[in-house]
């Protein structure tokens, strides 16, 4: 098209691979899919991945005319406009809303449909972004931050006793191997403990009381069951862990943005764990 600093994925979507090759020149990028469905599922995930590259990114969209399939299209048909319609962009979030908006005024489905593009941003990003939805839907920050809590609080994991009892077999079967390798240094495993006080407490107890380790001497489980337990057990762990540390940050006073890297640290990992299971 005769602009230089552009390229084209393979395919509709853009992996992680191509994202992250493409910061390695620029954090700014303009993105312009499809103009159909497909088109925007790949701007969604996008947004999914961008922080596992970096949170420096900076991504906008393109505003192309209904009319027009793709960039190409539009190109070929009227390129007399071609650089006007390049400057009609939108920042990622702002641009998946409208597209949303397009579709349905119901504030209860553009709230939910908020949550899901905005769950693997960092809180810094969702308060910014909260800003911009109270524009869109002429409703108080105040009011939309409270329901983001209500919203998150009531889709957490049920603790019923059913989850309970799956947690506390995880345990068992964790700490049955660790007894097995005579503690022996396990990195994978000791980020997984560290994740969680009380079961740093638990395994130091047994640890240092050998009364303790019979507990575990008959448990019997194969690899496979162990990997799972180690995935699931990091994942439940995580998610206390990370709104233990979003509430410490919102409730200090000089915010230690600290706290939020710890968060994306803990997000990046989460991943790794849930493609696993």
């Amino acid at each position: 098209l005769g602009y230089s600093n552009s390229a084209s994925p393979s395919g509709t979507a853009l992996t992680i691979q191509q994202l992250e090759a493409v910061s390695r020149y620029t954090n700014k990028i303009l993105l312009c899919f499809d103009n159909d469905e497909a088109g925007l599922k790949a701007t969604e995930r996008v947004l999914e991945i961008k922080n596992q590259v970096s949170n420096q990114l900076e991504i906008h969209c393109l505003n192309l005319p209904e009319k027009y399939k793709d960039i190409s299209e539009l190109y070929e048909e009227d390129e007399d406009i071609f650089s006007s319609v390049l400057k009609d962009n939108h920042e990622i979030i702002e641009f998946l809303i409208d597209k949303f908006i397009e579709s349905t005024s119901d504030k209860k489905s553009i709230f939910n449909y908020f949550m899901k593009i905005t769950s693997n941003l960092s809180p810094l990003e969702v308060d910014v972004s909260l800003d911009l939805l109270s524009s869109k839907l002429n409703t108080a920050k105040d009011i939309l931050k409270k329901e983001l809590k209500f919203q998150t609080s009531d889709e957490k994991e049920d603790v019923t006793e059913q989850s309970i009892s799956s947690i506390s077999i995880f345990k068992d079967l964790i700490i049955a191997e660790m007894i097995s390798n005579k503690f022996s240094p396990n990195e994978e495993i000791d980020q997984l403990i560290d994740l969680n006080s009380e079961f740093k407490k638990l395994v130091d107890d047994i640890k240092n009381e050998n009364s303790k380790k019979e507990d575990y001497l008959n448990i019997s489980y194969t690899k496979e069951q162990h990997l799972e337990a180690v995935s699931r057990l990091y994942l439940h762990f995580a998610n206390l862990k990370i709104d233990e540390l979003i509430q410490e940050f919102e409730e200090s006073e000089d915010k230690n943005f600290q706290l939020l890297q710890e968060v994306e640290d803990i997000k990046k990992k989460k991943e790794i764990y849930q493609n696993t299971i």
